[in-house]
């Protein structure tokens, strides 16, 4: 019990995905972000949920899931892990536009004077790391009947980014 409540406290690190602000990260989330896979298996058996978020930092329109600080890490393992445990692979998270525009490399349509934007971040999903990190592997593991479902706030399906990218 007490590692599970230490495994809810969250501290602030410096983060793109906030930028330019701090984001809360829990003791799980960071070691899924850092792919510490025997960290994670530890704190998933004292039953944490495996997609476990919070607002990311001062402000609300940013978070994310350990899923998604997964998919970041780019580690196998600590991803393998949390699908095993049964992380929802189209739980979307919201990011700071220049976090996204980083993201996307050579995709200038994320904050384009040409659209209306009435919003300073973007929504993010755990198949849109699996694109730009080419991760063909994973890709197979999170294509389901509602892919195309997955839309960005500026409404581009998982295909479009795929399309724009190559």
């Amino acid at each position: 019990e007490e590692l599970q409540r230490l495994c809810k406290v969250c501290r602030l690190f410096l983060s793109t995905w906030s930028s330019p602000n701090l984001e809360n990260q829990t003791t799980y989330q960071r070691a899924c972000l850092l792919g510490h896979t025997d960290i994670v298996q530890c704190i998933l058996n004292t039953g944490i949920p495996p997609d476990q978020s919070y607002p990311g930092g001062n402000s609300m329109s940013t978070m994310r899931g350990a899923f998604l600080f997964a998919c970041q890490s780019r580690s196998m393992p600590t991803i393998t892990a949390l699908l095993n445990a049964g992380a929802a692979v189209d739980k979307l998270g919201s990011c700071s536009l220049s976090y996204t525009n980083s993201f996307f490399p050579g995709i200038h349509v994320f904050g384009s004077s040409s659209y209306n934007l009435s919003t300073s971040w973007e929504n993010l999903y755990p198949i849109h790391f699996t694109i730009v990190h080419n991760n063909l592997e994973l890709l197979q593991k999170l294509i389901t009947p509602t892919t195309n479902k997955v839309l960005t706030i500026r409404c581009f399906t998982p295909l479009h980014i795929a399309c724009l990218l190559n």
